[in-house]
Order: C-alpha cells, then sequence, then structure tokens
C-alpha cells in the first residue's frame, strides 16, 4: 500500500515538476530581461526617471518573484512527499515488526532473547526492498528533469554560438 502510495507520489513529481521548472525559467528569463535592459543598462535610467516607470518595473519584479517563489514551494513539496511517505511507512512498519516478533516470543514461537536479531533482520530485509522501490521511481524522476534541464544547457550554447557568429 505505502509502495503505491510513493510510486503514485513519484509519478505525480514526474509529470508536474518539469512544468514548473518552464516556468521559473521564463521568469527568470523575463526578470533578467529587465534587469538587464533596462535597471542595470545607465542609459535607461533617465527614461525611467523621465517615464516614471521605477513603479511599474519595481511591480513587474515583485509579480515575478511572488510567482517563482511559488514554484520552488510546489517543486519542493512534489520532491520531498515520496521520500516523506517512505520514512513514515518504514517507521510505522517496523514498529509493527517490533510488535509482532514481541507477539511471537510471548506465544513461545521464537525465544525471547531473539526478538530484537529477528525484528531488525525482517525490518533491514522490508526497508532495502523499499529503498529499492524508492530509488528507482526517484531515478525516473530525475530523468525527467534532466530532458529540460539538458533543454536549457542547449539553449545557452545556442546563444553563445549566435554571438560569436555576430
Amino acid at each position: 500500500g505505502a509502495a503505491k502510495l510513493v510510486r503514485r507520489l513519484q509519478e505525480t513529481s514526474t509529470k508536474k515538476v518539469p512544468g514548473l521548472f518552464q516556468d521559473l525559467s521564463k521568469g527568470n528569463r523575463l526578470g533578467m530581461y529587465l534587469l538587464e535592459h533596462n535597471v542595470h543598462n545607465y542609459n535607461m535610467g533617465k527614461d525611467i526617471r523621465i517615464y516614471r516607470t521605477e513603479g511599474l518595473i519595481n511591480h513587474e519584479l515583485k509579480k515575478m518573484t511572488e510567482s517563482m517563489g511559488t514554484c520552488y514551494k510546489k517543486i519542493c513539496l512534489l520532491s520531498s512527499m515520496p521520500t516523506t511517505v517512505s520514512d513514515i511507512s518504514s517507521g510505522i512498519l517496523g514498529g509493527v515488526i517490533y510488535v509482532l516478533t514481541a507477539v511471537a516470543a510471548v506465544l513461545g514461537y521464537i525465544s525471547i532473547g531473539s526478538v530484537v536479531i529477528c525484528a531488525d533482520s525482517i525490518r533491514n530485509v522490508l526497508g532495502t526492498w523499499s529503498e529499492l522501490f524508492i530509488c528507482l521511481g526517484e531515478f525516473s524522476v530525475l530523468r525527467s528533469r534532466l530532458g529540460y534541464t539538458e533543454e536549457l544547457f542547449s539553449m545557452a550554447a545556442e546563444e553563445e554560438a549566435a554571438t560569436k557568429q555576430q
């Protein structure tokens, strides 16, 4: 049950996070354009003062910063949920294993001294399987993000090549 939930959360992250990164990239490009061509450009300072556009520029930069903050929060939430759910379910499962092993010892199926050894062994086996599935799911999430990162790097390389040709 917990493995299916974690896998579903990972699939949701795989689908949604690349789009959030794309939104971040758009906001970042627009913000950098405003800063580079308007705010940090000495010649534009005169136009900003004459036309009194500082309020408009500040408003747009603040709006972009807020939307990017929202995207970062969504990315963090989507990225952390599978691991959090896995950790919680592992803790619950570990507690259940110790209780069941203690019950088995009380009923006489195993000796009292071997409760910890049996419980740890069972917990380690189940924990290893759980970690394997988490790692496989995280690999698919990271692979989905890699495509967008490669696209961003190729855009920078194309811009660099175009600048050199000019």
